[in-house]
């Protein structure tokens, strides 16, 4: 019981900090941002993506900032490693559990995450994130 316990206590944690993120980049004007489950497709090297498009380079590096900002508010969860945040292609924000895909437009349509991994359940926020969250815990 008690594994049952925190197992569901670490998935809570898990999703406020993906909800941070997503919400943290909504604030900023961030676009079509999707919550990729990777757990869904039954290999992933992590539980899920939160994928974002920012139109400059300051713009991604504003929504990154403030990711990472609100995710340690919310979780005291650390990022672990960040690639791309000078080049204004695309940002990759590893938090270990998940990972922030902060990519402009060009980036978006070229490398298409969401359709790479179209097994994945997706949701969309906000339109639709919260109303999984709820049927998820």
């Amino acid at each position: 019981m008690a594994v049952g316990n925190v197992e569901r206590t670490y998935e809570a944690k898990e999703l406020k900090a993906i909800e941070a993120a997503a919400k943290a980049a909504y604030e900023l004007k961030g676009e079509d941002i999707l919550v990729l489950d990777m757990q869904s497709v039954g290999y992933s090297v992590t539980d899920y993506f939160v994928i974002v498009t920012a139109f400059t380079k300051e713009h991604m590096q504003a929504i990154a900032d403030k990711i990472e900002e609100e995710v340690y508010k919310e979780t005291q969860i650390v990022l672990d490693h960040i690639e791309g945040y000078d080049g204004g292609w695309w940002i990759l924000m590893d938090f270990i559990d998940f990972v922030v895909h902060i990519m402009s437009e060009e980036a978006r349509d070229y490398y298409m995450l969401e359709h790479l991994w179209s097994d994945a359940t997706t949701w969309r926020y906000p339109d639709d994130f919260y109303k999984n969250i709820e049927e998820t815990t």
